[in-house]
């Protein structure tokens, strides 16, 4: 069996936050041109920042809403202020 690797590109929205916290390990991630249906296939592939010299990594844990397709991601390590706005490296393991 052959793995296949998908690479999408997103770009990083905004911390995840709460009513009195946000969290700088947590992530809202949009994938450009993707539709929800698409978007929720990427739950489980791994995310790395920045998109052209990865060095912090983190998993897509879960969809975040309903109708654009955003995408919640954990790091082990925050990602810093300048993220917001930049790109991310979405991979996907395809069997």
């Amino acid at each position: 069996m052959d793995a296949r690797k998908m690479e999408y590109k997103g770009i990083v929205m905004s911390y995840g936050v709460g009513a009195k916290m946000q969290y700088p390990h947590r992530m809202i991630i949009m994938v450009p041109g993707a539709i929800p249906s698409e978007a929720r296939g990427l739950v489980g592939s791994t995310v790395a920042w920045p998109y052209d010299d990865p060095k912090i990594y983190g998993r897509i844990t879960r969809f975040h809403g309903v109708r654009k397709g955003y995408l919640l991601a954990t790091f082990k390590k925050g990602l810093p202020g300048d993220s917001i706005g930049k790109a991310v490296k979405i991979t996907k393991k395809e069997v």
